[in-house]
């Protein structure tokens, strides 16, 4: 007998969509995602149905449909309030462009159907049975035993899983991500296997991967530990991904400022945002928005030091312009795994100033504010935070005015600059090139050099941003200027 889930609460108009096609004596389930976190008392975010019925049958019971992947046998079916994926089931054949079945067949077995998904949680189909228009009874078909999967908290593959990803390597990055997402655990073996079979991920197109690195890290942000696990364990797939990395591994910094290799101060730093971000709770919301582009930037800020590692005469390692290395070489990597033109800018300018020495002063919140505006300036002391939690120091054992000190008064300044709505850039001077204009004076070049002079005295808290105040220190600057 199967399984069956009771009371169980579904859109509406899904359920009329499941109907039409039943009464037409076109078997229907739920299958995929959505059943696996109803399992785990979870509202899905979609609902993917199978049912015997062909592309062609699909549309004709329906008025209005979206032919969005009918080769393989999808139709997309809009509904009133909503729209559904509906796929024929069918049985795969080779995987030749490591994405899609170079060809299908359709079948009326749903146990076919499910032999060909990826992992067991996933391979579980549920049929709408007997209920009310608030709630139904799913009658669930498991022939892989995905439920007790689910309940051990177990990522398995149906079946073979050397052949589960050698048909879509991209596979290797899902089980990675649900490991993360719904803190399941892989096999060792399985762990294996994915490490092993890294290099197959160059078929993958860098969309796809950029897609599902985006969901693993974003995932992460409320289980920092795991994430850093997570890199550590499968150190091979991200090399594959980033083969910049693999000079990083095992990379000794020789340095009373840091505790670990190059690469696993790097997967520290990742995991330590958690921490930097509590710390800072003024900037929370700000770094929950760019949660990612926080991620990429600390996986990639010291990407370039093995580049510039020399050492003195004392066998101390330095890394003198390693920050501008690393910014260069990210922005080589994320114009590779087809990053927005936004996210890539901002990433690279974090690295690029990951290093900035932070001096306890409002002079530096201001500068931070003018250099890089408000926003960014928040993400650059999270990034300054977590860079330093992964050093594994003492930091008491560097006096009392320590980086990590610095960095934490600083950001009490930055936190007062962000409250107040400090800005520093040349539209926010009190006074423009037409003041200067009404003072007698020529434009030229000269107009940009006063402007910039007086913006400077106003970051360095020298100048009030008054228009009193900055006539008349612009006359004193034409003059002299001038003279």
């Amino acid at each position: 007998m199967p399984a069956i889930l009771s009371r169980i609460t579904l859109p509406s108009d899904l359920v009329v969509l499941m109907d039409v096609l039943n009464a037409r004596g076109y078997e229907s389930y739920l299958v995929g995602g959505c059943v696996r976190d109803i399992l785990l008392g979870k509202t899905p975010h979609d609902y993917d149905v199978t049912t015997q019925a062909t592309p062609e049958q699909v549309k004709e019971l329906f008025p209005k449909t979206i032919d969005t992947g009918i080769q393989h046998g999808t139709v997309t079916v809009v509904m009133s309030s909503s729209q559904y994926e509906v796929t024929t089931m069918r049985t795969d054949g080779t995987y030749s462009d490591s994405r899609h079945p170079d060809s299908v067949v359709f079948t009326s077995d749903i146990e076919k159907d499910l032999s060909r998904r990826d992992f067991t949680m996933n391979a579980i189909a549920a049929k709408v049975g007997s209920g009310d228009k608030d709630a139904v009874n799913l009658s669930l078909v498991d022939p892989f035993n995905g439920r007790r999967d689910i309940k051990c908290k177990a990522i398995v593959c149906v079946g073979d899983a050397k052949t589960r990803f050698q048909e879509d390597p991209l596979r290797l990055l899902r089980a990675i991500r649900f490991s993360v997402q719904l803190k399941f655990h892989v096999g060792i073996e399985t762990e294996t296997l994915i490490n092993q079979m890294a290099p197959s991920l160059v078929n993958i197109s860098a969309e796809r991967i950029q897609d599902e690195l985006r969901k693993i890290f974003l995932a992460g942000e409320s289980n920092p530990h795991m994430l850093y696990c997570t890199l550590h364990a499968y150190r091979p797939v991200f090399c594959q991904i980033i083969p910049e990395l693999k000079s990083c591994i095992d990379f000794n910094q020789h340095s009373s400022y840091h505790a670990y290799t190059v690469c696993d101060h790097i997967f520290k730093a990742v995991g330590k945002l958690c921490n930097a971000a509590s710390y800072e709770s003024e900037f929370a919301a700000t770094a929950h928005a760019h949660w990612f582009e926080l991620c990429m930037t600390m996986l990639l800020h010291d990407i370039g030091k093995p580049q510039c590692f020399t050492q003195d005469e004392n066998g101390i390692g330095h890394f003198y312009g390693h920050a501008k290395v690393s910014a260069d070489m990210a922005d080589s990597i994320l114009r590779r795994l087809k990053f927005s033109n936004a996210e890539r800018e901002r990433i690279v300018t974090l690295i690029e100033y990951h290093d900035y020495q932070f001096e306890p002063s409002a002079r530096c919140a201001n500068r931070l504010i003018a250099k890089l505006g408000a926003e960014n300036a928040q993400l650059l002391t999270i990034v300054r935070f977590a860079d330093l939690y992964a050093h594994g120091v003492n930091y008491a054992d560097f006096g009392e005015m320590n980086p990590l000190r610095k960095a934490q008064i600083t950001y009490l300044y930055l936190a007062t600059a962000v409250f107040e709505k400090r800005k520093f850039s040349l539209k926010d001077l009190a006074i423009s090139g037409v003041d200067l204009i009404h003072c007698g004076y020529t434009p030229g070049p000269d107009f940009k050099h006063c402007l910039n002079y007086l913006l400077d005295e106003v970051v360095n808290g020298n100048l009030t941003n008054t228009r009193t105040t900055l006539i008349s220190a612009a006359k004193d600057y034409m003059e002299e200027y001038h003279a």
